[in-house]
């Protein structure tokens, strides 16, 4: 890997004093440009603003590494052309055209690695799918499994249907635990591996769990939305106008369908994944949800009365349980290790689970940094940008997600992306100071992108009328001007 020093660097980009970015001119680009070519260069996973240089060489040896040398990959000798006719005569024999048209567009996706952004010797595998003609009805796909997944009930796991809901979550959990508990213990893991190590078999056994739940109901299938996200569980076999009806045995064929027809081509060779859940694919997400969901069921089940003492709450692989003590004696606190214990092992054996928290009842989750009181029981979620940190210490950004104000896109479109941040921290946070300093970060962060007072302050402005209450007159003193705004 290449590294220059941050005097080379910074010699190519000079700010000026009112802080508006000066554009390196044509030659000094040529010249910049000239000094890494034929390296390759990758941005950097999660940080689009920071970009690897690297040797070729060690660049593909790691893609092989990833993909070609993985045990969850096999090489195919057929030619990409065959594969694709192969893939269409199988979607026909299933039926699974009644889901979705095959797709005009019929290309098998290049994989890829990006470096993470903790870490830029460790490397993200990346296989994309936007030309696979079956692309569509794996869109559908998922959307029926993770409505089938809800619709068995929260408390069979926990699984959270959004970032959004997150505060009111840790608010249920509170309520719900200091009714009958003295203390709880909180923790959080990751759940590793989820894409490339759970077999086809556990996936499997997850769609058959969920589809048997529903069928104890008597219904037959999932209707889905020609258009939208919109999802309702069928109760007979006809038709609605605007829906698509995915039986449950047609959920069943795609399952296996996209089990078994998932190619990539790294290297210039074809490869097909043969373990692990298909890269890339809409489906992928739901289907790994659910394995876990399933895990999580069984975990709360074999708990019998005890599972009134256990909450949890997960996002695809961020995974945090919270257990409630019923008393201070020993034996409730043996029972509650024993209870956390057996969570470590109810996922599936090919996963892994790591722990994340400092053992403080004290944990980062979601974007968040959540602090679990004792006494009295109380759960408190502080919204937290990826430079909050950095700008506090060193009043530099970190990560560099944020576009600049002279980008390609709309002043509007940058505006009300500042306006989702800040929606995003007040939605989540139980602290209106805590809420203030990620919004404050973000005025920061759109500063030093060189965005102009106007649009950051009507950001503001915007924000403080639809959240209401005393956001207005609050922010009103921090950023004098905000009122003078024109908000639209």
């Amino acid at each position: 890997m290449v590294r220059h020093s941050s005097a080379i660097l910074t010699e190519h980009l000079r700010e000026r004093a009112q802080g508006e970015i000066k554009v390196m001119g044509g030659q000094q680009v040529r010249e910049w440009a000239k000094m890494i070519s034929g390296l390759v260069a990758v941005p950097i996973d999660r940080n689009p603003g920071g970009t690897l240089v690297v040797c070729p060489v060690l660049y593909l040896h790691a893609c092989r590494m990833t993909f070609n040398w993985n045990a969850s990959f096999v090489p195919v000798l057929e030619t990409e052309e065959q594969i694709i006719c192969e893939m269409k005569e199988r979607y026909r024999r299933e039926g699974l055209g009644n889901i979705a048209a095959w797709g005009k567009i019929s290309r098998i996706g290049r994989a890829y690695i990006l470096p993470k952004d903790k870490d830029i010797e460790r490397w993200r595998p990346i296989s994309p799918t936007s030309s696979d003609p079956a692309r569509l009805a794996s869109a559908r796909l998922g959307r029926a499994t993770r409505y089938m997944m809800f619709a068995v009930g929260d408390e069979l796991h926990f699984d959270l249907r959004s970032t959004d809901v997150l505060k009111c979550k840790c608010l249920e959990i509170q309520n719900s635990l200091e009714e009958k508990c003295v203390s709880v213990w909180a923790r959080s893991y990751d759940v590793k591996d989820m894409f490339v190590k759970l077999s086809h078999g556990s996936i499997m056994k997850a769609i058959s769990w969920v589809i048997d739940h529903h069928r104890r109901k008597n219904l037959v299938g999932v209707r889905v939305s020609r258009r939208g996200k919109l999802c309702m569980m069928a109760q007979n076999p006809r038709g609605s106008e605007g829906f698509i009806l995915m039986k449950f045995e047609q959920i069943k064929k795609a399952v296996k369908f996209e089990l078994n027809n998932a190619f990539t081509i790294c290297a210039s060779e074809i490869l097909k994944q043969v373990f692990g859940i298909p890269m890339g694919r809409n489906s992928s997400p739901a289907l790994a949800c659910l394995v876990c969901a399933r895990s999580e069921a069984a975990f709360l089940d074999s708990l019998g009365a005890d599972r009134r003492l256990v909450k949890g709450m997960r996002m695809i692989d961020d995974a945090a349980i919270i257990e409630g003590l019923e008393d201070e004696e020993e034996e409730s606190t043996r029972k509650a290790d024993r209870i956390l214990s057996r969570f470590e092992e109810c996922y599936d054996e090919s996963l892994n689970l790591v722990r994340k928290d400092n053992e403080s009842n004290s944990m980062e989750f979601l974007g968040t940094r959540i602090f679990v009181d004792i006494a009295p029981i109380a759960i408190h979620v502080f919204p937290r940008t990826r430079n909050q940190m950095s700008l506090a210490e060193t009043g530099q950004l970190k990560v560099h997600s944020m576009q600049d104000f002279h980008s390609f896109s709309k002043k509007l479109t940058k505006r009300a992306t500042l306006l989702a941040s800040m929606l995003r921290a007040y939605k989540m946070s139980t602290s209106d100071e805590a809420t203030v300093a990620t919004i404050s970060t973000v005025v920061m962060v759109a500063n030093l992108r060189g965005y102009p007072s106007k649009v950051s302050l009507g950001a503001l402005a915007r924000f403080a009328k639809l959240s209401g209450s005393h956001w207005g007159a609050t922010l009103s003193m921090l950023y004098p001007g905000m009122e003078r705004v024109w908000v639209l």
